[in-house]
């Protein structure tokens, strides 16, 4: 019995102690105007100089570097956690690897490997970040020149 009434009374005072009146929130809470729940309300955001670029046409077999050069364009450090090509042809890689403050540029530099892709090519590049508007898509397309058969 005697047990039965300490825990009563420890559940009361518990119940009473954490019950302040005050509704419960989250600091960190994401809003329309603050999508990644930033407490200070600042976000990064990342900018391209070209999306898309029509490149001159090279020779099958030929490979061709591209580079896109972006911005941070928020008022809170930029971080790229990746940046893969639309298929095993395209490799890429961005600089710098650290967090890219308000205002400062990178790369992303692809490298497409045009054997046994002749004609036509269109490529994309899917570049994941903190920008709270999600993934940036680049493209390129390039005419890769058949390599004359015998």
């Amino acid at each position: 019995m005697k047990t039965i009434y300490l825990a009563s009374i420890a559940a009361l005072i518990m119940a009473l102690g954490c019950n302040s009146g005050a509704p419960l929130t989250d600091s960190n809470s994401s809003s329309a105007d603050n999508p990644k729940g930033n407490p200070d309300g600042l976000t990064a955001s990342i900018s391209f100089d070209e999306m898309e670029k029509t490149l001159q046409p090279i020779n099958e077999g030929e490979q061709l570097t591209i580079l896109f050069t972006y911005t941070n364009s928020g008022k809170a450090p930029l971080i790229i956690t990746n940046a893969k090509g639309s298929c095993g042809c395209t490799s890429t890689e961005y600089s710098p690897k650290e967090p890219l403050q308000p205002g400062e540029k990178g790369t992303i530099r692809a490298v497409f490997d045009s054997a046994g892709k002749p004609q036509n090519n269109t490529k994309t590049i899917t570049v994941s970040s903190n920008d709270p508007d999600g993934d940036k898509i680049l493209t390129f397309h390039v005419y890769v020149e058949p390599t004359p058969q015998n």
